[in-house]
């Protein structure tokens, strides 16, 4: 920004040639955060029906990609039910992490902390006996209070069916 001073009077002589001044406002302020889904740190979980086998996590990683590191923001994530083949509400045991609240129809609120790096929301998958096809868990990143949604808006995993076929 640059700001412009006009000396217009003076009490004691009279204003010169130069009565006029510029300076400019450098702007210091990191640019606004970009937030996104990273890596997942479990790509897939079983369901955990199968004797010896427990209930697995996944843990889908949201991360500030660049900008702000001092600004909170709360973001709005959404499991798109019904648009594509894979998983339904009722796939899902359980939505959670620090700062993560069910909205209801899919949707989860995300507390993302000043200083904050990143954050997990972690699912974990409804147990049933049934032998189904393996069902893709998506996350739409859709909204936050602050910044921007980067390039990496979605996150995908697996929950492997790990029950037997009925017997014929």
């Amino acid at each position: 920004e640059t700001v412009l001073f006009n000396l217009v009077s003076t009490t004691a002589g009279s204003v010169g040639f130069m009565g006029y001044g510029t300076a400019k406002i450098l702007d210091d302020d990191d640019p606004p955060p970009e937030f996104e889904f990273q890596n997942f740190n479990f790509a897939s979980a079983a369901e955990g029906t199968a004797p010896d086998t427990p209930a697995g996590v996944l843990d889908f990683v949201l991360q500030r990609s660049s900008g702000d590191l001092q600004t909170a923001a709360t973001l709005t994530l959404e499991l798109p039910l019904g648009q594509f083949e894979g998983v339904a509400l009722d796939d899902i045991a359980s939505v959670g992490g620090a700062g993560v609240s069910a909205l209801g129809n899919g949707q989860y609120s995300v507390d993302f902390p000043a200083g904050a790096q990143q954050v997990h929301v972690l699912v974990t998958p409804a147990a049933d006996r049934l032998d189904e096809p393996d069902e893709t868990v998506l996350f739409n990143l859709v909204s936050t209070t602050a910044g921007s949604v980067g390039f990496t808006g979605y996150g995908t995993a697996k929950i492997l069916d790990d029950d037997d076929p009925p017997p014929e």
